[in-house]
Order: C-alpha cells, then sequence, then structure tokens
C-alpha cells in the first residue's frame, strides 16, 4: 500500500483479516510504504524477516486489532513501525516471535501503548514485548504477561527486557501491569538505558538471569544535577526474582528516587554473590544518588548481601522495612556509600551476621553513615559462634553517627556466645539520645583486633541490659548516660513510644539534634513539653513524649425503665495505661461507679425521666478525658395485689382488707381508690410506701354478691387494678367471685 493508506473495518467488525502469509523482505501481512493506520483487524500467521505482521515504513498507529501469532526471522514478530512514532490503541499483541529483538512491537524511535494487552509475545534478544530504539515512549493502563526475551547481545551490549526494552530515550509506564515476564539476561520485566517513570503500575512474578527481576536500568543521569533519573511512584513490586545477580526487583545505576511504593517477598538468588533481594543500586560516577521515601519492604531476600535494600549511597525517610532476610549481611540493607536514613522502622530482618543493617567504606576508604531518629527491634542474626555479628548493625570503614534512635529486643539464636546489637570494625561512631535494651554482651562495640581502631564519642544515652563494649581509651562517655528501665508504653506489643513516666523524657542533649531533625518518628514536634513534664528539652529515642490524652466515647442514647439496671456500653483508648472507666450517671457531679473495663457497667434509675449521663475516662497519669450521653426512663405503673373473698352483713359497718402493691420506681404518694361495686361512692385514700394497704370501712346497705376494685396510681399516672368478692354472710348459698385483673 501506498504512503498515508489506511486498513479499517467496518465499525464493530474485524473484518479485515490477514494471516498465513510470508514476506522474503519486510511486512509477512501487511507492508506499508510509509505512514499508516490499521484498525479493527486480525493479523495472524503471517511471516517476515523486519516485521512479520506488519511493517510500516512511516509512523503507524494500530487500533482494535488483533496481532497474533506471527514470526519474524529477524526483529519484530508483530510490528515493525519504522518511523517517529509507533501508536499501539485497545489492541492485543500476543504469541509473536521474533529471531532477535521485539517479539511483539519493534518502534525504531518512539512507542506509545494505551489500553492494549501484550501477552507471551518471545524475542531471541531484546523486548520480549515491546522495543523501542530511540525517543521517548509512552505506556498507559497496559498489560504485559509471559513475554519472554532470549540471551543474544546486540550491538555489543544490549540484552533483556523481558516485556520491553528501551534502547534510547525515555520510557514511562503509568497504570501498568507486568507479570510473569522473563529474561535470561537482564530485566526481567523491564530494560531501559535513558531515562524511566514507573508510576501507579505493578511487577508481578517476573524473573530475569542476571540483573533486575523486573527492572533492569542504567542512565548517563548520574550526577547530582541530573537526580533523578528514573523516578519509582506508588507501584507494588512482588515476588520478582533474578536468578544468579543482584536485584531481585530493581537493579539501578544513576540517580534514581522510590516514593510510595511496596517491594514484598521480591529474591536476588544464586551463586554470584546476589546483592539488594527487592532493589540494586550502584551510585555511577557520583556517590549519594538514591533517594526512597515513605516505601514498605515486606519479606524479600537476597542469597549474599542486603536482604531488602543494597545502595552506595542515598537518603531514606519513612522507610519500613520488615522481615527480610540475608544468608549473609545485612538481612534488611547494605550500604557501601555515604547515606541518611532518618525516620525509618527495621523490623524482624535477619541475616546470618548481621540483621537490620552493615556497612562497609568500598576498599577500605571511610563513608558516613547517619541514622536519625528511626526505630530497630527484632532484628537478629543466625550466626553463633563468631563475635562478628550485630543484631541491629555491623560496621566497618565508616563514619557511623546515631542520634535519637530506640534499638531494642533483638532476636538472638540460641546458643548465641555474643549477644550484640552494634558491632564497629575500623569505625569512628558518635551515639547521642538512643535508647538501647536487652543485648546482653553489648549495646555498642568493636571487633577490631588489637590495637582497637575503632573510636566511640556517646553522652545521653541510655543502656538497660545493654552494656557498652570495652573500647578502652577510645571511649570518651560524657558522664550523661543512663542505665533505667526506659518504661515503653508496650513493648510486647511493639509500642516503644515512652511511658509518662519514663526516665528518657527531657534527657537528651539538645545540641546533638540536627537543625533539620523537627519531628520524631510519629511526625509529632522533637523538644516537646508535655504534662507531667516541665522542662522543654529532647527527650531520648525515637519518639518525643507526647501526651496522648485518653479518648472516652460514652455510647447511648440508653433508654430503660425505672428500677430496672441500664447496661452502658463505652469504648476508650489513648493515654497511659491503665485506663479507668468512671460513670456519673445523673450528671450531678458524682461517679456512681469505676470500672477497669469498657463495659460492664450500668445505672440503676429510681424514677423514671430524662438523665445526662457522663463517663470519665482516666489513665494510669490521671488524665482525663469526658464524654457525655443520655438516659431515658420510663415510668412503670405499680402491681397491685387483691385480697381474697371477705363477708360481711347488710347494714353493718365493716373492715376490708385491701390486698397490698408493688412499684420499682419511687412514686410516693400513692393514690388508691376503692370501688365497692354497690354504686355507692368511691373512698380514696393516699399511701406514701409501697407494700400492705390500708383497711377499710364500709357498710353495705342491702345482702348480695359485691365485686370490689382496687386501683392504686403513682405520681406519674401510672395505674393497675384488682378486685376480691364480698358477700352477705347471712345469705344463703354464699357466692365468692373469682379475683379479676386489669
Amino acid at each position: 500500500l501506498a504512503a498515508h493508506d489506511a486498513l479499517v473495518a467496518a465499525p464493530g467488525t474485524q473484518d479485515l483479516q490477514v494471516s498465513g502469509n510470508r514476506a522474503a523482505g519486510s511486512g509477512g501481512g501487511i507492508y506499508i510504504d510509509g505512514p499508516a493506520l490499521v484498525a479493527d483487524c486480525l493479523v495472524a500467521g503471517n511471516e517476515a524477516t523486519f516485521g512479520g505482521g506488519i511493517f510500516t515504513n512511516g509512523d503507524v498507529t494500530v487500533t482494535n486489532c488483533l496481532v497474533d501469532s506471527n514470526t519474524a526471522l529477524s526483529d519484530a514478530g508483530g510490528i515493525f513501525g519504522n518511523g517517529n512514532l509507533a501508536t499501539i490503541l485497545s489492541s492485543t499483541v500476543r504469541f509473536n516471535q521474533a529471531a532477535r529483538s521485539a517479539g511483539g512491537v519493534w518502534a525504531e524511535n518512539a512507542a506509545h501503548v494505551d489500553n492494549a494487552s501484550f501477552v507471551a509475545n518471545q524475542s531471541g534478544a531484546t523486548g520480549g514485548g515491546l522495543h523501542s530504539n530511540g525517543g521517548d515512549s509512552l505506556v498507559v493502563s497496559s498489560t504485559f504477561s509471559a513475554n519472554l526475551a532470549g540471551s543474544q547481545v546486540v550491538d555489543g551490549s544490549e540484552q533483556g527486557g523481558g516485556a520491553i526494552h528501551q534502547s534510547g530515550g525515555s520510557l514511562t509506564l503509568l497504570d501498568a501491569a507486568l507479570s510473569n515476564n522473563s529474561s535470561p539476561n537482564d530485566g526481567g520485566a523491564v530494560a531501559v538505558r535513558d531515562a524511566l517513570t514507573v508510576t501507579g503500575s505493578s511487577f508481578l512474578t517476573n524473573t530475569a538471569g542476571s540483573r533486575g527481576g523486573a527492572i533492569f536500568a542504567t542512565s548517563v543521569f548520574d550526577t547530582a544535577a541530573d537526580f533523578p533519573g528514573f523516578t519509582i511512584a506508588g507501584s507494588d513490586f512482588v515476588s520478582n526474582t533474578v536468578l544468579n545477580g543482584d536485584g531481585g526487583a530493581i537493579y539501578a545505576e544513576g540517580a534514581i528516587a522510590i516514593t510510595g511504593s511496596h517491594f514484598t517477598r521480591n529474591a536476588a538468588t544464586g551463586s554470584t554473590s546476589p546483592q539488594g533481594g527487592a532493589v540494586h543500586h550502584r551510585a555511577g560516577t557520583v556517590a549519594g544518588l538514591l533517594r526512597a521515601a515513605d516505601n514498605v519492604y515486606t519479606e524479600n531476600f537476597a542469597a549474599q548481601q542486603g536482604g531488602a535494600l543494597f545502595t552506595q549511597g542515598g537518603a531514606f525517610s519513612r522507610e519500613l522495612i520488615a522481615d527480610n532476610r540475608s544468608d549473609s549481611e545485612a538481612g534488611g540493607m547494605m550500604v557501601q556509600g555515604n547515606t541518611t536514613i532518618t525516620h525509618s522502622v527495621f523490623t524482624g530482618n535477619v541475616g546470618r551476621l548481621s540483621g537490620a543493617l552493615a556497612a562497609a567504606g568500598p576498599g577500605g576508604s571511610a563513608i558516613t553513615l547517619t541514622v536519625l531518629s528511626s526505630l530497630f527491634t527484632n532484628n537478629g542474626f543466625v550466626q553463633t559462634n563468631t563475635f562478628a555479628v550485630g543484631a541491629e548493625m555491623k560496621i566497618f570503614d565508616a563514619n557511623l553517627i546515631l542520634i535519637n534512635n530506640t534499638f531494642a529486643d533483638p532476636q538472638m539464636p540460641a546458643g548465641a556466645i555474643f549477644q550484640q546489637g552494634v558491632q564497629l570494625f575500623r569505625t569512628a561512631a558518635q551515639a547521642f539520645n538512643n535508647l538501647f535494651v536487652n543485648y546482653p554482651t553489648h549495646s555498642l562495640g568493636h571487633g577490631d583486633p588489637a590495637p582497637v581502631v575503632s573510636t566511640l564519642v556517646e553522652d545521653h544515652n541510655l543502656f538497660f541490659n545493654a552494656p557498652l563494649g570495652a573500647f578502652g581509651g577510645n571511649l570518651s562517655s560524657g558522664g550523661n548516660s543512663l542505665t533505667a528501665d526506659p518504661r515503653f508504653v508496650d513493648a510486647a506489643a511493639g509500642n516503644y513510644r515512652l511511658r509518662a513516666d519514663s526516665p528518657a523524657i527531657d534527657a537528651g542533649l539538645d545540641s546533638a539534634l540536627p537543625p533539620a531533625l523537627t519531628v520524631d518518628l510519629d511526625g509529632q514536634p522533637r523538644r516537646f513539653d508535655a504534662p507531667p513534664v516541665t522542662a522543654n528539652l529532647v527527650d531520648m529515642g525515637a519518639y518525643e513524649y507526647h501526651k496522648v490524652l485518653p479518648v472516652a466515647v460514652a455510647g447511648g442514647p440508653y433508654t430503660g425503665f425505672e428500677g430496672s439496671p441500664v447496661a452502658l456500653d463505652a469504648t476508650g483508648s489513648g493515654g497511659d495505661a491503665p485506663l479507668t472507666f468512671g460513670w456519673d450517671c445523673t450528671g450531678d457531679g458524682v461517679i456512681d461507679q469505676t470500672l477497669a473495663t469498657a463495659t460492664g457497667a450500668s445505672c440503676l434509675y429510681p424514677d423514671n425521666g430524662s438523665f445526662l449521663v457522663r463517663l470519665v475516662v482516666s489513665d494510669g497519669d490521671a488524665i482525663s478525658t469526658t464524654a457525655q450521653s443520655s438516659a431515658t426512663i420510663a415510668n412503670v405503673a405499680p402491681t397491685v395485689s387483691a385480697p381474697g373473698s371477705q363477708a360481711a352483713q347488710a347494714g353493718v359497718a365493716t373492715q376490708f382488707a385491701l390486698g397490698s402493691f408493688t412499684d420499682p420506681g419511687t412514686d410516693a404518694p400513692w393514690t388508691v381508690t376503692v370501688d365497692w361495686g354497690d354504686g355507692t361512692a368511691a373512698t380514696q385514700f393516699t399511701q406514701n410506701s409501697a407494700g400492705l394497704l390500708a383497711a377499710q370501712a364500709h357498710t353495705y346497705a342491702a345482702g348480695g354478691a359485691y365485686s370490689v376494685t382496687v386501683t392504686v396510681r403513682d405520681k406519674d399516672n401510672g395505674s393497675h387494678s384488682a378486685s376480691f368478692g364480698v358477700m352477705d354472710a347471712l345469705a344463703q348459698g354464699r357466692l365468692y367471685l373469682p379475683m379479676v385483673v386489669r
């Protein structure tokens, strides 16, 4: 076809079908000598040297097509776009093969892929699904699954990219999903030779042979001025693997920023000293170009160093590094360049020799590692018979700065000879305002052979069951460190914040606090004064003590009846344990009952009405918070019990027993009305207490049988009646009427 021709099927159909064709050169199914639009088509089972399915000698747009099972003897099994832009829209590219590069699509320059699916395409070299040879490419809302790049190396060095290979220019992935792609070389899913931006995308079970189970990225952007060359934000990396190399999820060289992403169960395996179970970063020509913030790394594994991370330098903040593992150093993070870690949590990481973190200056040259306001807990090591272990850190050839961190409760293997936290080798360390808890051998020590060359300057730290190592003359202590229980809120539950009675409160050294460190691990202000403490000084540890007031929720509104208990149900939180719950049932300021639990309380109201209910939740520091609810209590009418039948004589005044009544409320006075059943005026009187009714006299004018009704009415107009029978004592055939209750 000529340039600018279009192949378009009728709307809603796939009437354009090109299948089973073969070309010796290019375009086995379709060849267009210029720009083209191909729409609503099926291109299947075709073969050529270049572009087994489609070849265009210019820009190409393929929309709403199925490109299936085509073959290229060289490049581009499915589509070869030999122009400035290859656009794939709402199409499926599947089961295509290329002997060299681009099993699915080759873009000579830029590619734009939107709402497309690339499935099980295969290349002998790069780009199992898509290969972009230059220009800035964009992939949006598309999926790449089960694509495979081969082992061939092209252009001297380029290889890999099971799903996508970007040879030059930038690649942007937005809301893309890449799963089960593989490469025997680099980049199980993506291999990039220039800038990369990944946003809101997912990488699942991709596999590489040598570097980058999901992403392999190298860049000329490797100076601070270029930062960042690679950006990864809000993306998920799950169960990606490198079989014999570095970077279970990501291998990156140069300037890279990673934010708000999750790395779970990625692995760097094999026998070539694999490093970085989730991320392996090399700095390029300038150290310190990895910036990571607000990421989560869990259950990643490295066969060598850095169960979660390996970096040659950078800055990390608000990172959660949990339950990662390595078979050598650093279950969590391995550092080989100047690095700062701030407001991060290392927990549950285990390595053979070091748990949370290890650092080493390359070639014996010193690096600087600064750790600020971070938490290290439940990290550990496996080796039991060597001093060269550290549950939290193992540091070689470095300047180590530790300020306002909490180190506590490590995992120590059974039979461990050396149960230590931070182990130094040829390192100059400074430690201020830290908490060290439960490191029986030592909290901070060294493994230097004589003479000791590691040094430690420390002050205003707390060591509890965690002595310092023997530094000899290389230890400088300011004399203000403590050895008391730090009084954590609930260490067993992982809450290492300070109780109000902690000796670490206001015990830090203000001058040691970096000016930029204005908040603690919770993001709360440092140097905070909270009752009952009065000094405005920095606390020790990762958390500044901030009095968290108890939170009270009174439940309700409640309803019930006078004289019967009304169950109350509240919730309370915050504060310093233990909490107590005090109930004021009537809002009069008097606490009627106090419990240690939020449930189980009740109020008993002797009279009906509407009442204010107050809940006062108090913590262990006698700090209280009050919440209010209401109770609406209904009146309960009295209950009358009539006496048995009684006898009377006509014309003779007789005293009659009237029975008794009960009332659960304090409803005095009660009005009692007696209807004698003979048409005479009723008798009425008042009574101030429940129980036996006062007997009353009455004279019947004539003999006969009568029904007497007794009614008791409370002050709230609730009433109840009962009846008994009366018979003339001289009458024959005596009749006793049964009691009637109304």
